[in-house]
């Protein structure tokens, strides 16, 4: 039941213990004697308990609000980060490139453009994701089915982060798949992107692996890393919007909400998201997924209900 809701049926159920009292102590159930001295002391035991759990029932609210709002400041203050970060690098590199083009050579000036190349995309990645949260939240999160081959996604998020784990000198490995499934490709596109963004964030050295497996009815796509892992107590709560978990040392804080969006994602689809972790042992996310999308049959079901 909603919280707010809890705490109105129990006011509404104290209204209705004191109306009672009150009838009672001003003799609609007859003569006070010691029974109805009784009731009204059981009465009055009621109401307290009643009492009782509506001021946790508030309190737990409150304290649940207080709990989102520092969510939402520390989301604030991460976008900001992960927003300004890019900015700076690109507007300090092409500032610099201004200054000094005619003196660099064409190497110096090649590395330079791919840095800003880097930081475009780390910039376009943030708008995105700020961008699909939205539309989720409003539930305008539009969806255009079709057969996919997943190869086809796997070599376009290969290409994407092939250059960045370079950087890191991260080992990528992406197993060729021949699986087909009808979904969304933008979703999946989005749902694996957000996977590999995140292995990334917290893999300093290793690989990170991106795989499927056909399971009959349904196909389960497997993002592996050898990163820091997380903790069992935060492992649920790195799906929820705004959360990230406790993690230590952590110097790519992130939006918070690319788990958020890829559970919200998978979930649309009729399918699931599992994490196996341990600290500093890596991570595994788990994404099944039915062959055939639930909104196809949701899509069926809303046009065999309309009339001709």
């Amino acid at each position: 039941m909603d919280p707010i809701r809890e705490i109105d049926h129990k006011f509404r159920e104290i209204a209705n213990v004191i109306s009672l009292l009150n009838m009672v102590t001003l003799g609609h159930y007859g003569p006070v004697d010691d029974q109805v001295n009784q009731k009204i002391l059981q009465g009055i035991h009621y109401l307290k308990k009643m009492l009782d759990d509506a001021n946790m029932g508030i309190q737990d609210l409150l304290n649940k609000e207080k709990e989102l709002l520092k969510m939402k400041d520390e989301f604030t203050s991460n976008v900001n980060h992960e927003l300004r970060t890019p900015l700076t690098s690109i507007l300090g590199t092409t500032d610099y490139l201004l200054d000094v083009l005619a003196t660099l050579s064409k190497e110096d000036i090649e590395i330079r453009l791919k840095r800003i190349n880097r930081s475009g995309h780390s910039l376009l990645n943030v708008v995105n994701q700020l961008l699909d949260f939205s539309r989720l939240e409003a539930g305008n999160m539009d969806s255009r089915l079709s057969e996919i081959n997943l190869n086809k996604i796997f070599e376009s998020v290969k290409d994407t982060f092939q250059e960045l784990c370079d950087l890191k000198a991260l080992k990528l490995n992406v197993q060729i798949t021949d699986i087909k499934i009808i979904n969304d490709y933008e979703h999946l596109h989005k749902v694996i992107l957000n996977l590999l963004s995140n292995a990334y964030k917290f893999t300093e050295e290793g690989s990170i692996t991106l795989e499927a497996v056909d399971k009959g009815n349904d196909v389960q796509i497997i993002v592996s890393d050898t990163g820091q892992g997380i903790e069992i107590e935060d492992q649920q709560k790195v799906f929820k919007r705004f959360s990230q978990g406790s993690i230590e040392n952590n110097k790519a804080p992130g939006t918070g909400i690319g788990l958020h969006i890829v559970q919200s994602i998978v979930q649309m689809h009729g399918g699931s998201v599992d994490l196996e972790s341990q600290p500093g042992m890596g991570s595994r996310f788990f994404v099944t997924l039915p062959i055939q999308s639930a909104l196809i049959q949701k899509a069926d079901g809303e046009n065999h209900g309309k009339k001709e």
